[in-house]
């Protein structure tokens, strides 16, 4: 944002535009994967997970409400949460204790799959929950 387009004072400034499908189906496929979860007996990875999932949500939102991405910043949207999964679960792998004090980079392979696997299974159903809302939306006609 260069000095000319920052608002006056007292004028409000301009308000951060999320792109509402991504945002949407990544809320809704997250909050099933969660409940799943929680009715697993996993409620408190679910708490967790919500947390993420809400973060994450908003940046990929955030992103994909620009109108031009680079190639470079696509993939980085992609590899931030995907990276953040990852770290979660190396962390949470590595707070399940057995008494045995593992090194930890044994902890960075399960970290990985499993995080691969999440982030990917929830970005899977996002998609398919953002191609059903596009499906019923209503669609204009253009003689109509």
């Amino acid at each position: 944002m260069t000095v000319t387009e920052l608002p006056s004072i007292g004028e409000a400034a301009p308000r951060a535009r999320l792109d509402r499908p991504v945002l949407v189906g990544n809320l809704v496929s997250g909050a099933l994967w969660l409940l799943l979860l929680a009715l697993l007996g996993a409620w408190p990875l679910s708490l967790i997970g919500a947390a993420y999932v809400a973060v994450a949500s908003a940046f990929l939102a955030r992103v994909y409400a620009r109108e031009h991405l680079s190639r470079k910043q696509e993939a980085l949207a992609w590899a931030l949460p995907w990276l953040g999964a990852v770290v979660l679960w190396i962390f949470l792998i590595a707070s399940i204790g057995d008494g045995v004090a593992w090194p930890a980079w044994l902890h960075l392979w399960p970290g990985l799959v499993v995080g691969t696997l999440c982030y990917l299974a929830w970005q899977l159903s996002a998609l398919a929950v953002r191609q059903f809302l596009s499906w019923r939306e209503p669609r204009s006609c253009g003689g109509a």
